[in-house]
């Protein structure tokens, strides 16, 4: 959640206004240093 604030963002966005996003993970990669071989075996290890 994000919190525009006392002032919001007129006309759109009213004051106080608390704004939920919905993101899509389009890519995962392994962390640099991690010990797992690729991405999928990372989300198998997620899993």
């Amino acid at each position: 959640m994000l919190m525009v604030g006392t002032t919001g963002s007129p006309p759109d966005i009213p004051p106080d206004a608390t704004l939920i996003f919905e993101v899509e993970l389009v890519a995962c990669r392994p962390r640099k240093g991690s010990r797992v071989a690729n991405a999928t075996d990372e989300r198998a290890r997620l899993e």
